[in-house]
């Protein structure tokens, strides 16, 4: 008896999910043309891509510094002379 009356509450507790509207689907769109499109959107997408990886290398040889000195952002933190530095690091650990 209870497996029947198992069997009938799994039943009722399905019919709800039966009475919901069934997925849209594409009516009238062959899986060729679905094929198609999703082959058009790749090559779209590639194109993109290929266009951002253009641009990025015309930007790194545009942002590429003209002169070749070399840029000491710590300069004016350091002393003049990095001699002087040195020589003051060793009487220190001489003593």
């Amino acid at each position: 008896m209870r497996i029947l009356a198992a069997a009938a509450m799994m039943g009722l507790l399905s019919i709800p999910a039966l009475a919901q509207p069934a997925p849209p689907t594409d009516e009238g769109i062959t899986l060729q043309q679905q094929l198609e499109q999703r082959e058009k959107m790749e090559q779209q997408r590639r194109d993109r891509a290929a266009e951002t990886e253009k641009a990025y290398q015309r930007l790194q040889k545009s942002s590429t510094p003209a002169s070749t000195t070399k840029v000491d952002p710590w300069g004016n933190v350091r002393n003049a002379d990095p001699k002087q530095a040195n020589q003051g690091s060793q009487s220190k650990s001489a003593k």
